[in-house]
């Protein structure tokens, strides 16, 4: 695997607004790849939580990051 890039990055969401994440997984070379597993995780729950399917919810005023593995590499949102 070459990289996993989110979409979108970087949006402000009102409390209790969602928005649906997406992982990109790319091989080295580029081309894309299927078929993998993403596991989404909040750095703070209080703030915002996302469903194993990527839909994030925005719960409390702040900031958050929120991560997606795939086959280990990790990629962040904030």
């Amino acid at each position: 695997m070459g990289s996993v890039t989110l979409a979108p990055e970087g949006r402000v969401l009102a409390v209790g607004a969602t928005l649906q994440l997406s992982a990109n997984v790319t091989s080295a070379g580029g081309a894309p790849v299927t078929g993998r597993t993403v596991a989404w995780l909040s750095e703070d729950t209080v703030i915002v939580v996302v469903s194993g399917a990527g839909l994030l919810t925005a719960r409390a005023p702040g900031q958050a990051t929120v991560s997606a593995t795939v086959s280990g590499s990790v990629q962040l949102v904030r």
